[in-house]
């Protein structure tokens, strides 16, 4: 009898050993890890206990038999239990008794099993029970759930089509030979082939959560006209990046076109790549972008066709260009002549590895106010500055004048100061006409004169005739036919005026600036005054300040020249010429201006040129922003009555048309 004894409790505790190794970490019937590494010990226990001697074998295998034996009731039973010590007795207590349940008060941890002996009681005074292990189960019933015969799980749909492409040598090294995609890659994407109604086996490609939980697949399928559809099974699935199931860590993604492009940067050793669910259409609602989000850096290589550039920008601009980044395509031709657009064509140009250099790359700097000194669009910009013959702006048609200011560039903001009559108008008029009869288009707003009074001045400077007959008797008037020509030479340039006065705001110079560089293509604005702007304030000098800033930001945005008639203070007319500090309003005027001219009247030394020239004029540049272009300095100009023009009047003209050359 004992001999039986020892191999029953053998057998127990090797089974007992074989439950605690599947079922150890408590997953299938809710049971803490503690429990399990308890019953472990107990198993091993008992099977070193085996070999004890026959008269006390039968003893110790009784309690560890018991104690197993409560130890798997109370596991299948369920519901909180723990254990404590009596006396040096190891008892299981049941949060509630099984035979009363705590009765009506729901009374707790008054029922429990003593671990070697299996025999429980209740400490309840209305319930009291006592008895077996046994005698309990037979009042409550034994609550292990019975054997059920489970039907086998059904196979998920991918995977009849994924095993039929792993035995077709044939597809494979088809797919191989054009697609440059091995077997290994078609496993981890768990790629598949059906035989459909395509003139080919439809390729199945199957898309997965990153959890590796099927979504639906998509089905190529390959018609005779040489095109191709599409189709998602199951229909109305929402929409998953292919590949996100293989995606790893943080750090970079990425982004494709199509799936044969993912499987082939796969396959050439790119990790954390993903096609996009739709091709090139990215829906406004797109939550696979979520899954993108999470990595640093995110390089988006769709196809290098109109549609895949668009959805590219679209891309980076959804996911932050802190982020995302397009890649450079490198240029490839394939075989018929055509530009290589994606992968799968620059592997067949031959080209594939410089597809991946470029994946590789250093992100661009793609930010509409930053860039890379010294990089392409910078020193193609530099070198033509170099290259290019002085001024390097366009000229303001006087050469003393170009060569302290190096020409008039786009995006700066230039400010004309001088007192009252000094001839500050009539140089930006000046300017403007010089510019317009090179064929550059150009915008005048006068504010202080109506745009028929601006013409008229216009037309003296091309006739250099008086509008009328003065009274003194200085200069002939123009002719009708003089002034017919003056208006043909006038509608012939690309000058245009604005129908502003002393009543226009801020807002709507600037709108009109922006529709004349739109529709004209204006390159070169005047704004005569800036004093006459309605600028709508209490306090002039704030408002003069935040006009200026607008008025740079316009400039910049719009990338015009932008010259501004300024008027000056009363201190400077006691000033022989002007400085920045008699600039009247703010001094933001002179922090936010690129150049500052200041002008003032100046005797003509007693020059016998009284009909022809009024006077002249001391110009001194003031300020230089771009030093590189020239320097600070003063001319003078002498200026036509008649014409209202100012002319170059010094003796350094014809060593300064040597250098410069002829820029009329």
């Amino acid at each position: 009898m004992v001999s039986a004894l020892r191999r029953r409790h053998y057998i127990q505790a090797r089974r007992a050993l074989v439950v605690v190794e599947s079922l150890r970490t408590g997953a299938r019937t809710g049971a803490s890890p503690h429990f399990w590494r308890r019953r472990e010990a107990v198993a091993k226990w008992a099977l070193a206990r085996s070999q004890r001697p026959a008269d006390t074998e039968v003893e110790v295998f009784d309690a560890v038999s018991r104690t197993q034996d409560v130890e798997e009731w109370t596991a299948a039973r369920g519901g909180r239990t723990r254990e404590r010590e009596r006396d040096g007795e190891r008892w299981v207590e049941f949060e509630f008794c099984p035979i009363c349940a705590g009765g009506e008060r729901r009374d707790r941890w008054t029922f429990g099993l003593r671990a070697d002996t299996a025999a429980g009681v209740c400490l309840r005074g209305s319930c009291g029970w006592r008895g077996t292990l046994t005698e309990l189960r037979e009042v409550v019933g034994d609550s292990r759930p019975p054997e059920v015969e489970r039907e086998p799980m059904p196979e998920p749909p991918w995977l009849e089509a994924h095993r039929r492409l792993m035995v077709d040598q044939v597809t494979r090294a088809r797919i191989e030979r054009h697609r440059g995609v091995r077997g290994d890659t078609l496993e981890a994407f768990r790629v598949g082939i059906e035989a459909g109604e395509g003139i080919a086996p439809d390729v199945s490609f199957p898309f997965f959560d990153q959890d590796f939980s099927f979504r639906y697949r998509k089905r190529r399928i390959a018609l005779e006209n040489g095109r191709k559809r599409f189709v998602r099974e199951p229909g109305g699935t929402p929409a998953a990046l292919f590949g996100a199931h293989l995606l790893d860590g943080t750090e970079r993604v990425v982004v494709v076109e199509g799936e044969w492009d993912a499987l082939l940067l796969y396959e050439s050793g790119v990790r954390n790549v993903v096609s996009l669910p739709d091709g090139a259409t990215i829906p406004r609602t797109a939550p696979w972008l979520d899954e993108l989000a999470r990595f640093e850096v995110v390089v988006v290589a769709l196809d290098a066709d109109e549609a895949g550039r668009k959805a590219s920008l679209d891309l980076v601009e959804r996911l932050g260009r802190d982020r995302a980044h397009a890649i450079v395509w490198p240029y490839a031709e394939r075989e018929d002549g055509q530009t290589a657009k994606d992968a799968c064509e620059m592997l067949q140009a031959g080209a594939l590895d410089a597809l991946l250099a470029a994946i590789d790359a250093d992100p661009p700097i793609e930010h509409p106010t930053i860039s890379r000194a010294g990089g392409d669009a910078m020193r193609s910009r530099m070198l033509e500055q170099w290259r290019a013959p002085a001024p390097l702006g366009e000229s303001t048609g006087w050469p003393t004048l170009d060569r302290l200011m190096g020409g008039i560039r786009p995006t700066e903001l230039t400010v004309v100061t001088a007192a009252t009559g000094s001839g500050k108008s009539a140089l930006a008029a000046n300017v403007l006409l010089n510019l317009a009869r090179r064929d550059i288009p150009v915008l005048g707003a006068f504010l202080e004169i109506s745009a028929d009074d601006a013409t008229w001045r216009l037309v003296q400077q091309i006739t250099e005739r008086f509008p009328f007959a003065r009274p003194d008797g200085l200069g002939a008037a123009i002719s009708e036919s003089e002034l017919i020509g003056a208006l043909d030479e006038l509608e012939r340039r690309p000058l245009y005026m604005t129908g502003s006065n002393s009543e226009t705001s801020l807002d709507q110079f600037c709108d009109e600036v922006r529709f004349a560089v739109r529709r004209a293509g204006v390159r070169f604005v005047v704004l005569d005054h800036l004093h006459y702007l309605s600028l709508g304030a209490d306090d002039e000098h704030a408002a003069i300040a935040a006009a200026m800033r607008r008025l740079k930001a316009l400039a910049v945005e719009e990338r015009v020249g932008l010259w501004v008639v300024a008027h000056t203070n009363r201190q400077a007319r006691n000033k022989s010429l002007p400085e920045i500090t008699d600039l009247y309003g703010s001094g933001m005027i002179e922090k936010i201006a690129d150049n500052i001219l200041t002008m003032a009247r100046v005797d003509p030394g007693g020059r016998e040129r009284v009909t022809a020239l009024y006077g002249m004029a001391q110009v001194r540049l003031a300020k230089l922003r771009a030093g590189r272009c020239g320097s600070l300095g003063t001319i003078k100009l002498g200026f036509r009555v008649t014409g209202e023009r100012f002319v170059d009047e010094t003796e350094e003209i014809e060593e300064a048309a040597n250098l410069r050359g002829d820029l009329h």
